[in-house]
């Protein structure tokens, strides 16, 4: 599998280790995530759940701002299972500060992967996110961010 190119221009947030690259469309308040490579990993979560999260905080959180999440993860093929539940512990913690959050994946991805992912949304939802699969939707989603304006 090739590495995907970038969903929009050079990412303002690259985890040199997952490959996992982020963007930020303050006028929107959304936050768009892509994943490069098809695991999952505890680096991928490692970023998530670190330098991006730590960003949310600083463009929208501290000023009392909701944000829209966008994950495009077409690349995962897989995960490793210790992330699953970290990332579903960080979801909800951010459930509070998130307006909205939608997840894709590609065919590719594993049965297990496709569980584990349908699993945290039906958990999130529980917790009282607003969070849904995007797999149909997702460069319908892509395109409407790029029309309104570049990333920052």
């Amino acid at each position: 599998m090739s590495t995907p190119s970038p969903l929009f221009d050079t990412p303002p947030l690259v985890d040199p280790v997952s490959g996992f690259q982020a963007w930020f469309f303050d006028d929107r308040r959304t936050a768009v995530t892509q994943a490069t490579g098809p695991v999952m990993s505890k680096a991928a979560a490692d970023f998530l759940t670190g330098p991006f999260d730590d960003e949310l905080k600083k463009r929208f959180v501290s000023k009392g701002l909701k944000v829209r999440l966008v994950h495009d993860w077409r690349s995962l093929e897989t995960y490793d299972p210790e992330t699953r539940s970290r990332l579903i512990a960080w979801g909800n913690g951010n459930e509070p500060h998130t307006e909205y959050g939608g997840i894709a994946l590609s065919n590719r991805a594993s049965i297990f992967a496709r569980i584990a992912v349908t699993t945290a949304i039906g958990a999130l939802r529980i917790f009282g996110a607003n969070i849904e699969s995007l797999d149909d939707r997702i460069d319908q989603v892509i395109s409407e961010l790029k029309a309104t304006r570049s990333a920052s």
